[in-house]
């Protein structure tokens, strides 16, 4: 939220903050931040259209359009995490189902992880976890796929579709020149953005005649909103 006058939850006031403070103020939210700070200053530096995710305990999102970030009419666009992804699919934190957090988030991936061990309880993951689905991680299904073992393979292979189904679809609706990804799955390096890239230049309308912009790993890490909110 950026309007003078407006609330966000009923909770916070702009104005009340601003004639508090001896300093121009200026509200924004996290993930639109980290998206500015990766733009401005970070891994995509010198570009003006680029679309960041942050796949950890969600999916957050943000878009930067001619240097600027775009958040819609009334600053609360850009969820990119909760567009549908599957109809009718599974359930999400916000309470619609089907979403982009719901398949592509840490969480996500984690708990897909842990159906899968039950059903095939001597899979690498397993042996990673020790037997305890809770304390599954992001970097135990990459590890476990990167060793070879098939059931993280199919895992990750599965993750990597869905991101590409997603971030496709807002290649075809942004064309930014870059899209940033950041959040603890991003970790997977190579091992996540050389088969996202190669699904991405086979999926996306357009691809062939006029490309599609390169996925790139985000690299202010958890300064990135800090640095972007400087730069509001």
């Amino acid at each position: 939220m950026r309007k003078e006058g407006t609330t966000f939850d009923g909770i916070f006031h702009y104005d009340y903050l601003e004639g508090r403070l001896p300093l121009p103020l200026k509200i924004d939210n996290d993930a639109n931040c980290a998206a500015f700070g990766e733009t401005l200053a970070g891994a995509a530096k010198g570009r003006k259209n680029v679309i960041m995710l942050t796949l950890g305990t969600g999916v957050g999102g943000g878009i930067v359009l001619d240097g600027k970030i775009y958040a819609g009419a009334d600053g609360m666009g850009a969820e990119l995490g909760h567009t549908k992804l599957v109809y009718d699919g599974e359930l999400c934190t916000c309470g619609q189902k089907g979403c982009l957090e719901s398949y592509c988030s840490a969480t996500a991936l984690i708990r897909h992880a842990g159906e899968a061990l039950e059903k095939a309880p001597g899979s690498l993951i397993g042996k990673l976890c020790g037997g305890d689905r809770n304390v599954i991680d992001a970097r135990m299904v990459f590890h476990a796929a990167a060793a070879g073992d098939q059931v993280a393979t199919d895992l990750v292979e599965d993750y990597i579709s869905r991101l590409a189904s997603g971030l496709s679809t807002f290649i075809t609706i942004f064309r930014p020149e870059s899209i940033i990804l950041g959040g603890g799955v991003s970790n997977a390096g190579d091992q996540l953005f050389i088969p996202l890239n190669q699904k991405l230049a086979e999926s996306t309308f357009g691809a062939e005649q006029i490309g599609v912009p390169e996925v790139i790993p985000a690299i202010l890490g958890t300064d990135a909103g800090l640095v972007g909110a400087a730069f509001l």
